[in-house]
């Protein structure tokens, strides 16, 4: 299912099963994307994680703004 779908149903309903596929269909890119920036593997999964627990308590913005597929093709800033 698409990501933004997911995001919009937990953002409704607070629906766990949306969040958890939500996180399935994402995490590839937000892990890999993490690896490349940092080089360290346990680093990638905190980053990963701390992501996640952001999208969820700001679901309902994240939702109603861009959504996942705008927030996917913007700029990472460079540290």
């Amino acid at each position: 299912m698409d990501a933004d779908v997911l995001l919009q149903r937990y953002a409704d309903s607070g629906e766990e099963r949306a969040f958890m596929e939500f996180v399935h269909v994402c995490s590839g890119m937000v892990y890999g994307i993490a690896r490349r920036r940092l080089g360290k593997t346990t680093a990638a999964e905190e980053v990963a994680q701390n992501v996640f627990t952001l999208v969820a308590r700001k679901s309902k913005r994240l939702a109603r703004q861009r959504g996942v597929r705008a927030t996917r093709n913007s700029k990472l800033p460079t540290t």
